[in-house]
């Protein structure tokens, strides 16, 4: 049966997983902390963020609290809809939340969780490893999907890297390192107390690796996510998912081998902007529930009108983004004067300069590697379509998650790389005329007051002129007087260029 199958890395997994202070583990303290991990498991195999945050602090003693409770917290993101179980809540915590809302959930399956802190070890062997690059030189590659993969270096975001054109290199080095270490995986997830080469796994271990593999049919489909890779291995019986027969680790890892392939063709369920320059592209309902990546985009405005699972924005010049709502997760990384704005579930943001980035988040932004003049805002996009695509992605909107775009957590960044957009220069972001003028939800109120009295204010001007009966002379030096004040508004905040080049953009080409 396992024949007709092939098993593909799901890229979602490590666009928005890896950190570049995964430099901080190795095979050895990895190791360690997993299997303490498993001794302090529960029945069903949970483990909770204060055991893992204390296990890292006796064997990582320079990764802080804080870093590890941010790979905590981005594992239970990428897999809310994922391959793993929700756990039953816990009881409150007594730790007083502030000012943002923490999560309800603080329990994750030490199996899945195994696999993905592994994957951390991914951007530490591209720094260290030249062997991997030689092995691949040598090895045949199938033809492989143009969708580009997010790089884990740490480059500024002022240096060449963000010119960097993505290639199909960065897939076959991910390919190259899972299939490398697939019986480091394996021995991570297994609870067996045994040393290396007598460790054996059941179907439901074996299963844990759902969270980085999807099972692709001969014909190019995949299979629904609850389907269980044990249920295509010839060493358990159809059906035992839940089996407590064991297989030993050598025979399930050559399995796994034989089954892994590269993208040999573009997937459905991943889509791409990429290259587009001195242009303005929208897209609707295309994208829905899709994996976007925009890259290596320069002067261009991007409106996004769907609920998308998540998005890769990387490598971005000058660009205005728009997205309706997104999922799970956002990852912004190498780009330079960047607006953005969009509904979150959870969003990072790493080796950039000069962004503008206003959102509704329902997790705390998270911010890793060299970053430089961000700002960050509330949500400020308004139109009649919007709610329907918020609520499609379950970006819960609550009050008390309203100003988690304020308190941005950091992974070894800087605390000054950011400031705060305040009220009095907020604003709404200006959409095309295709969608509906609508009010503002997402906001904090006292952002959105200051909008009302601006239009308010600009409402009593119109009409004081009005009420003046001006002369024609009058009227049209006050026009001239008003024209001056805005060119010089325009130059003075740099908002003329943005302004012209679109209008060019529009004049030149359709709408896409």
């Amino acid at each position: 049966m396992s024949g007709s199958i092939s098993l593909q890395l799901k890229s979602e997994m490590f666009d928005h997983g890896i950190f570049p202070a995964s430099a901080y583990f190795n095979t050895v303290n990895l190791t360690s902390i997993i299997k303490e991990l498993h001794k302090f498991s529960t029945i069903d195999n949970k483990i909770t963020m204060q055991q893992f945050c204390e296990e890292v602090a006796k064997k990582i003693p320079a990764l802080s609290e804080k870093d590890a409770e941010i790979y905590f917290i981005t594992f239970k993101t990428l897999t809310v809809d994922g391959e793993v179980t929700s756990p039953a809540p816990l009881s409150k915590s007594t730790k007083a939340p502030g000012s943002v809302k923490e999560p309800s959930e603080k329990v994750v399956d030490i199996r899945c969780f195994a696999v993905y802190l592994c994957m951390q070890l991914y951007g530490q062997s591209l720094k260290t490893s030249t062997e991997a690059r030689k092995t691949m030189s040598n090895t045949p590659w199938p033809s492989l999907s143009t969708s580009p993969t997010l790089g884990q270096g740490m480059a500024s975001p002022r240096s060449k890297a963000t010119k960097v054109q993505y290639t199909t290199t960065e897939n076959q080095l991910l390919f190259h390192f899972v299939k490398s270490n697939i019986k480091l995986f394996l021995s991570l997830i297994s609870s067996d107390p045994q040393p290396a080469d007598n460790i054996s796994l059941t179907a439901n271990e074996l299963n844990s690796l759902r969270i980085i593999f999807d099972i692709a049919k001969a014909d190019g489909t995949f299979v629904k996510s609850g389907t269980s890779i044990s249920s295509y291995a010839p060493f358990f019986a159809a059906g035992s998912v839940s089996s407590t027969a064991k297989v030993k680790l050598g025979l399930v890892a050559e399995w796994i081998i034989s089954l892994m392939t590269a993208h040999d063709k573009p997937r459905d369920d991943i889509v791409g902007i990429s290259s587009v320059s001195k242009a303005v592209s929208m897209q609707d309902a295309d994208y829905q529930g899709k994996c976007l990546k925009i890259i290596g985009c320069e002067d261009s405005y991007i409106y996004i009108n769907s609920c998308v699972s998540s998005v890769l924005i990387s490598a971005c010049v000058n660009c205005t983004i728009m997205i309706a709502a997104i999922s799970k997760a956002c990852t912004i990384d190498k780009c330079e004067s960047l607006i953005f704005s969009s509904a979150v579930q959870a969003i990072r943001i790493g080796n950039c300069v000069d962004c503008k980035l206003n959102m509704y988040s329902v997790g705390q932004p998270i911010f890793y590697g060299d970053n430089r003049s961000i700002q960050l805002g509330p949500h400020n996009v308004a139109y009649e379509e919007l709610m329907v695509h918020i609520k499609k992605g379950r970006v819960a909107s609550s009050p008390s998650t309203l100003n988690n775009w304020a308190s941005p957590l950091m992974m070894k960044s800087n605390k000054d790389v950011f400031i705060l957009q305040e009220a009095k220069d907020f604003y709404k972001l200006e959409l095309p005329s295709i969608y509906k003028e609508n009010m503002l939800l997402l906001a904090p109120t006292n952002y959105i007051d200051v909008l009302n009295m601006r239009t308010a204010a600009f409402v009593e001007i119109q009409a004081l002129i009005k009420a003046a009966k001006l002369t024609p002379e009058q009227e049209k030096e006050l026009q001239a007087e008003i024209q001056g004040y805005f060119r010089e508004w325009l130059v003075t905040t740099n908002t003329v260029k943005p302004i012209s080049e679109l209008v060019k953009m529009i004049i030149t080409q359709p709408l896409n």
